[in-house]
This record gives C-alpha cells, sequence and structure tokens, in this order.
C-alpha cells in the first residue's frame, strides 16, 4: 500500500481492490480495504463508477446491450480524460468518431 501511494495509485488500487471484492468475491482484508480507503473517490463519483462498472460487466443477457455500450464508452471517454486536456480530448474522440463512421 505504501508503494502504491508513492507511486499516486491510490485511487486505481482503491477501484482494483473494490471490484475484485464486488465482482470476483475476492477475500480482501479489511484492514487492506481500511488502508486502501485513502483513495476513495467522493460519494458522487463511487456512485458513478459502481454503476458504469456493473453495467460494463454484467452478463449481455442481464442487461440491454446499448446500456452496455454506453458504459463502455463512458468509461473509455473517463480513461482519456484523465489524460488529456479537454480540448485535446475532443479533437481525439472527433477524429476516432470519424474513423470509424467511414469503416
Amino acid at each position: 500500500m505504501p508503494r502504491g501511494l508513492e507511486q499516486d495509485l491510490a485511487r486505481p488500487l482503491f477501484y482494483a481492490l473494490r471490484y475484485c471484492r464486488a465482482f470476483l468475491h475476492t477475500p480482501i482484508p479489511e484492514a487492506t480495504l481500511r488502508a486502501a480507503a485513502v483513495g476513495a473517490p467522493s460519494r458522487a463519483t463511487l456512485a458513478g463508477m459502481d454503476a458504469l462498472c456493473a453495467r460494463a460487466l454484467e452478463p449481455r443477457v442481464e442487461v440491454p446491450e446499448w446500456e452496455v455500450r454506453a458504459a463502455l464508452w463512458m468509461l473509455y471517454v473517463r480513461s482519456h480524460w484523465m489524460r488529456m486536456p479537454p480540448l485535446l480530448l475532443a479533437r481525439h474522440l472527433w477524429i476516432k468518431a470519424r474513423r470509424r463512421s467511414r469503416d
């Protein structure tokens, strides 16, 4: 855990432990979960991520296909938002959308 904090990976570690426990039923000691809570986002952000991950990872027969695609797209945009300034992200997504529409 200390190494994760040094590398500024507290939030990804928090999400990894949370979703391994939720979806894979991985036993994780309470002390580890408490230590990882340092990287917890706000309640609103966490609720949004929980909803998106649940939709993206649920079996396709239980969720309408458009909901799965929307959740995956929002997670994709979020992953880029974390690394790109807004204008660069908008340009990147525009170019990707144009390429996909041609294919």
